[in-house]
């Protein structure tokens, strides 16, 4: 089974950003395959820390293990249905108390000294999970069965009593929270699996939630099975702080993942120029909160432009732009000049400086006896050769 462990300290966003579509668990009986991580991938385990720690009797067969004995729980969260789905799985048929493979058979070492294996969880044997969705140190909520019933009787309540006798705890029903629970245990489908309804709306002692964290608890045990004892998760009158990686971006709210409802902000993210404090660090980017050239984009989402302006904000202006002639000027902003370069890039050169038409550029262009004004001085065919003083340069003028 691809497991992944909870860590010491764990949290869950229930409320705020974007739920995301996740698939929420299916229910077999084998919480091994629900939760696996290649189905629920945001699913968080808790490991019943002592391991296979139920006492027996002296009178039951060597090896015996009892079904109160729980490896771990298992939970995942659905935030468009507000649904957390729970699991327990234990290392024999859940509520098998004498380890016989039946659940609601009794064996003879276990009548023998008075004791029963009630079926169905009936009458004294009990599961539940506690939940403390405000973290005040007192459970909101006890959902399981209570041992005053079978399984028929599975139940969300408020918690009215002992941490250390979950089964005598079941207080008024809470009939908005009450989920489904998935049959019961046998050889086939061997563990506990149910639901809680509407979870982020369950009543605080408190009253006021964070809407970030929630603590939990587990139990099984039965007050009629001569000795045999019960199971806590993590431990008797303790909790355990849940926390699931609603974005699967490998951060929690509890590892400091600032918005756990988008997979790009995290602590371990490069802060991007997009607006958000992608590295969780309570800081955006100097560039992010500029806008240097005053167009309403901020400047590390700007491009520099032919305008004169430092559009990017990095204290260049204009840089990285074409500049034909090199005169530190962009294109678009440089005048033609007539100097044999083309200065504002435009794929011709000395455009307008060219009077006579020829393809050469005034200041570079000599007057000739052509009746043209060649340099573009306003004068014709000036100081070329009229030997009659005519004012019609000798080339141009005709013999008399």
């Amino acid at each position: 089974m691809n497991r992944s462990k909870n860590t010491p300290k764990l949290l869950l966003l229930l409320l705020g950003g974007v739920p995301l579509a996740l698939a929420a668990p299916s229910f077999t009986g084998n919480v091994d395959a629900d939760f696996d991580a290649s189905v629920a991938p945001t699913a968080v385990i808790v490991d019943d820390p002592g391991g296979v720690d139920v006492g027996i009797p002296t009178a039951a067969p060597g090896g015996t293990i009892s079904g109160n004995d729980m490896d771990y729980m298992a939970l995942d969260y659905d935030p468009g249905t507000d649904t957390l789905y729970v699991g327990i799985a234990t290392y024999t048929i859940a509520g098998d108390v004498d380890d016989d493979g039946d659940g609601s058979t009794t064996s003879s070492w276990l009548s023998g000294i008075g004791g029963m294996d009630e079926p169905d969880f009936a009458e004294s044997e009990s599961f539940a999970v506690m939940i403390d969705l405000d973290e005040d140190g007192i459970f909101d909520l006890i959902t399981g069965v209570s041992g005053l019933t079978d399984a028929a009787g599975f139940d969300a309540a408020e918690f009215d009593g002992s941490v250390y006798a979950p089964a005598y705890a079941f207080g008024a029903s809470l009939p908005d929270h009450l989920g489904t629970f998935h049959g019961v245990p046998d050889a086939s489908a061997p563990h506990l699996e149910f639901t809680i309804e509407s979870f982020s709306t369950i009543p605080l002692s408190s009253g006021a939630d964070s809407a970030e964290s929630f603590a939990v608890a587990a139990y099984i045990g039965s007050f009629s099975d001569a000795g045999v004892g019960e199971d806590h998760i993590p431990g008797v009158a303790t909790t355990t702080q849940i926390c699931f990686d609603i974005d699967l971006d490998g951060w929690t709210a509890c590892e400091d993942d600032c918005d756990d409802s988008d997979p790009a902000v995290n602590p371990g993210a490069f802060e991007d120029c997009d607006g958000l404090d992608n590295d969780c660090d309570g800081f955006l980017l100097p560039e992010e909160e500029s806008d240097t050239d005053g167009d309403s984009l901020v400047d590390c989402a700007d491009n520099e432009e032919c305008d004169g302006l430092d559009n990017d904000g990095d204290g260049n202006v204009d840089e990285d732009l074409p500049d034909s002639d090199g005169d530190g000027t962009c294109d678009e902003l440089d005048d033609e000049e007539c100097d044999g370069i083309d200065n504002d890039g435009d794929g011709t050169v000395d455009e307008g400086y060219d009077a006579d038409g020829d393809g050469l550029g005034d200041c570079f262009e000599t007057e000739d006896c052509d009746g043209l004004d060649n340099d573009g001085d306003g004068s014709v065919d000036e100081d070329t050769s009229d030997s009659d003083g005519d004012g019609l340069c000798d080339e141009l003028d005709g013999e008399t």
